[in-house]
């Protein structure tokens, strides 16, 4: 069993790089529109690279947040980010799946395509299935924290006036 403090760092470093990766996705899309622009026309593409790279930017973010405050609201509100976004792709791939075994079946390159989207699928899903752990794991961080303050001993009034009372003694003694 892992600790908690070291799902802390795993998220803090599963943040970072989707934090970096995302950054990169972004200069990159912009370069090649740039590059493209010279060339000719430039295309959708990268416009679509670009905002999905700034959604997932924002995201990211609001995972490192949710640690460094560790507010688990906020990392609840990943998380479910997380959930939809594979399932949507996931989605696509399976279609992608079904497309080729219905329309491409005559096609030489079908075969070692279908092999690659399920490859890709699998791979998918086992990447999910990682960093689903990794943030679940952070929910338990922040969860056994607050259960730790909570378990806590408050001072009391009385406690507070029995600290008073000695400061006051040792004052006196002086």
């Amino acid at each position: 069993m892992v600790s908690h403090e070291a799902f802390k760092t795993l998220g803090y470093c599963y943040a970072t790089f989707g934090i970096l990766g995302s950054i990169m996705r972004v200069v990159s899309s912009v370069v090649l529109i740039e590059v493209d622009a010279v060339n000719k026309p430039s295309n959708s593409y990268y416009y679509h690279n670009i905002s999905s790279s700034f959604v997932m930017l924002v995201f990211f973010l609001i995972l490192f947040a949710g640690i460094y405050y560790k507010n688990i609201v906020i990392v609840k509100i990943y998380k479910v980010f997380l959930i939809i976004s594979s399932i949507l792709i996931q989605l696509v791939i399976v279609a992608n799946i079904g497309f080729t075994i219905f329309y491409e079946q005559k096609k030489e390159n079908s075969a070692s395509f279908l092999l690659a989207l399920i490859v890709g699928l699998a791979i998918f899903t086992g990447l999910f299935l990682l960093f689903l752990w990794i943030v679940n794991g952070v929910i338990g961080y922040i969860e056994h924290g607050a259960v730790l303050i909570a378990d806590e001993p408050r001072q009391t009034d009385e406690d507070d006036q029995q600290m008073k009372v000695k400061y006051e003694a040792v004052l006196t003694r002086f």
